[in-house]
């Protein structure tokens, strides 16, 4: 098990979670708590199925039964995408 400093532990409330693993497999639900937590961007979940719908989001890794399950690599790689530069202001 890699013990990485970038892993930060999830927390609600103050209450610390257990660390998510990057080869865990995450529910939508998880994957827009990981985004808030790890990259502190605000996505609502509704973003996350809107650009899931329109290709924009990774597809799943996985299903189970009904619940799509993706890798947290691509969720994070994803929500870098969304991130864009405040461009400088004019002299």
């Amino acid at each position: 098990m890699n013990n990485n400093d970038d892993k930060a532990p999830l927390t609600i409330n103050g209450e610390a979670l257990v660390a998510i693993d990057d080869e865990a497999l995450v529910t939508v639900n998880g994957a827009v708590m990981l985004i808030r937590e790890r990259l502190g961007i605000p996505i609502p979940k509704s973003r996350f199925l809107k650009d899931s719908a329109n290709g924009i989001a990774p597809r799943p890794d996985a299903i189970y039964g009904r619940t799509y399950l993706y890798r947290p690599v691509k969720i994070l790689a994803y929500a870098k995408t969304l991130i864009k530069a405040f461009p400088p202001k004019a002299a």
